[in-house]
């Protein structure tokens, strides 16, 4: 009788424990930097790592998904080509490469806020600008573009740009509540030239952990009411043919519905991230190969025909923030 008490008391604290855990490390991120949330991160390292152990056992190890290609700014890339950031007409001569091999959409994990110094009589914002007009001419293709989202404070957009009013989320609130307010920071906004294209413009940003691990991705943020989609988000959309949409709770959580099921969402439009793997989980190529292939080389088309495209650095001393494409 003791022991069967014993092990119903344990299970009562481990249960317990890890309830308590994951409140404290939802309240943990929400709150203002200071003692009390230096006290609060460790419950939340715990359910941090509970999370992490719950994520391994139920992630495939030999899981492939060749739909997402990374193209990857490495070191030989730069020893071929120059010191980053690299001219546009760069990325005017990869996107007709791409486009030659059938990739569907392609995502850059670069950002363009500034224009690039040329000689006179040169335009490479303009070149680039119509490379990607060239890409959209095929049916079904996409070019998505970055930007941030910040707090009040930093140097930001009064109103949405009107260019992003193209890709709002159908939001539907129950009651008054809604997610976090955000501000569109100038900060990393394309230029006019490249944002006039109409590609497709989502949201990057991600807030780690108390243990420098990225386990939460801002899959939406609100501006004046008005809810915008990530990065992320937008290429699945696109590649998918999907439209998001959003309820809002009256909590100021949230429910995004897609055809494939839906996902939750805590008042600052974040969710868990779905780990589908390490970076042996999808195909990656050196720009520099894409750009010296030949037009008709097979195994490029093998590897791009119909496929996304994430374009980001992983060269040494360069690192991207990762952008994570969660697929419902």
């Amino acid at each position: 009788m003791l022991a069967k008490f014993i092990r119903l008391f344990g299970l009562f604290l481990i249960v317990g424990f890890s309830a308590v855990s994951i409140f404290f490390s939802l309240v943990h991120r929400d709150m203002e930097e200071g003692p009390s949330k230096e006290m609060m991160s460790y419950p939340s390292y715990f359910e941090g790592r509970f999370y992490d152990y719950r994520a391994s056992l139920t992630r495939k190890k030999d899981n492939f998904d060749k739909r997402i290609v990374l193209a990857q700014i490495d070191d030989p890339s730069l020893q071929e080509i120059g010191s980053f950031p690299w001219a546009r007409t760069i990325y005017a001569d990869l996107l007709h490469k791409l486009n030659t091999f059938g990739a569907k959409v392609v995502s850059f994990d670069v950002f363009f806020p500034e224009k690039q110094r040329a000689c006179p009589g040169e335009n490479p914002d303009g070149i680039f600008a119509q490379a990607i007009k060239d890409f959209e001419a095929k049916p079904g293709n996409k070019v998505i573009l970055g930007y941030t989202m910040d707090a009040y404070g930093a140097e930001y957009f009064k109103e949405p740009p009107e260019h992003l009013l193209n890709f709002m989320i159908d939001t539907k609130q129950t009651g008054d509540a809604t997610l976090v307010d955000r501000v569109v920071s100038k900060a990393a906004y394309p230029i006019p030239t490249i944002a006039n294209t109409e590609a497709g413009l989502g949201h990057v940003q991600t807030k780690q952990d108390t243990d420098g691990i990225y386990r939460q991705y801002e899959l939406l943020s609100n501006v004046d009411g008005l809810t915008f989609p990530s990065f992320s988000l937008l290429t699945y959309e696109k590649y998918a043919d999907d439209r998001a949409s959003l309820e809002v709770t009256g909590l100021g959580d949230g429910v995004l519905t897609l055809k494939n099921g839906k996902v939750g969402l805590n008042h600052q439009g974040e969710t868990k991230v779905n780990w589908l793997g390490n970076e042996k989980s999808f195909p990656a190529v050196s720009i520099i190969d894409i750009l010296k292939a030949k037009d008709d080389d097979q195994k490029m088309k093998e590897i791009f025909d119909s496929n996304i495209v994430f374009i980001g650095s992983i060269a040494f001393g360069a690192h991207d923030l990762d952008i994570l494409l969660l697929i419902p």
